[in-house]
Order: C-alpha cells, then sequence, then structure tokens
C-alpha cells in the first residue's frame, strides 16, 4: 500500500491511509498548533483549549482550533444561580432523556472546573454513562424506558471523581461530589 502522504510502499497504513511515520508527524504538529493556539489564545477560566481539540486549516496561512469560551450568564435573563442551577436544561441538544433542572452541590462547584460539568452533564444527557459498571449502565439503560432514576459517574482532569443523578420524574438532575 501507498502512504498518500510520502508516497513510500508499506504493508500498513491507518485508517487515513498514511503510514506511521507520517501519522505521528501529523500528531506531532497538530498538538504543536494547539500548543501555539493556548499561547495565543487561552485564558483560564475564559478560553479554554483541549489536547484534543480539532483543528481546520484552509489554504491561507491559519487554522481554527476548537475551544470552550465560557459565558457568564449572571445578570442574564439565562441566569439561574438563585436556585444552585449551573446552567439551563434546553442547552443539552439531542438529550435521549430530559434532565429538568440542573444543579450542583457546594462542594462539588468548588472541587470541580466547569468546563469538566459540562463535558459530565453532555455525556450524561447522551447515554454516556461513564465510569459505571456493567449492571448499573443496564440499569440506567432500563431507567430511560421505565422512567427510573439514572446515576452516571466520571472523573475530571485532576482524578476528582463526580456523580450526575437525574431524578426518576425528570424534574432535577444533580452533579454530586462522589464521596462516601
Amino acid at each position: 500500500m501507498i502512504c498518500s502522504k510520502c508516497k513510500q510502499t508499506f504493508v500498513e497504513l491507518t485508517d487515513q491511509g498514511i503510514c506511521a511515520n507520517c501519522s505521528a508527524k501529523a500528531d506531532a504538529r497538530k498538538q504543536d498548533i494547539i500548543e501555539l493556539a493556548r499561547k495565543q489564545h487561552q485564558q483560564d477560566g475564559q478560553v479554554e483549549i483541549d489536547d484534543n481539540a480539532q483543528l481546520s486549516e484552509g489554504d491561507d496561512d491559519g487554522c481554527y482550533v476548537s475551544a470552550w469560551a465560557w459565558v457568564d450568564l449572571s445578570g442574564t435573563q439565562f441566569s439561574q444561580l438563585g436556585s444552585g442551577s449551573i446552567l439551563p436544561a434546553h442547552t443539552c441538544e439531542n438529550a435521549v432523556f430530559p434532565l429538568g433542572r440542573l444543579d450542583i452541590t457546594a462542594s462539588a462547584r468548588e472541587r470541580l472546573e466547569t468546563v469538566e460539568v459540562y463535558a459530565g452533564l453532555a455525556r450524561h444527557a447522551h447515554g454516556d454513562w461513564g465510569e459505571v459498571s456493567r449492571k448499573d449502565a443496564e440499569a440506567n439503560n432500563d431507567a430511560l424506558r421505565s422512567g427510573g432514576r439514572i446515576r452516571s459517574a466520571y472523573s475530571d482532569g485532576k482524578g476528582t471523581e463526580f456523580w450526575i443523578i437525574t431524578e426518576a420524574d425528570r424534574s432535577v438532575t444533580t452533579v454530586w461530589l462522589a464521596e462516601y
């Protein structure tokens, strides 16, 4: 097989049709571009760029890098902090079940990064139960059909474990630290 980048013949190519050497170079280039984007644009708590950010390059001398931008909802029609809620339920598009009001415990709010909470909520809303046992995953899948309580478990980048629990009536979903 011929590598589409270096045009050399190889026994095996990646799914992208390139050899392992060209793939490693492309991965290193991607990481270098992500680091450059962080230097140019990242501001902790305002703009965050993940290690696995998507890149979009055109014919010009630049590249778009996907990032998380913090939007302060306080003082706007979208703010729900008075009730302890962290974001409106309608922000999880294509959710497989309704999340209801979204709350977070005080300890979880203090210890977890907002980006990690949003990522966990998105996974939870789309039926990715995270780090639960097979039995708990099956119980969650049954709860989707029968209307029972749903519990997901995740870890943030620092290893802090947290749970996301949606009540059986789908009126509220709460983010908790996984403290016993």
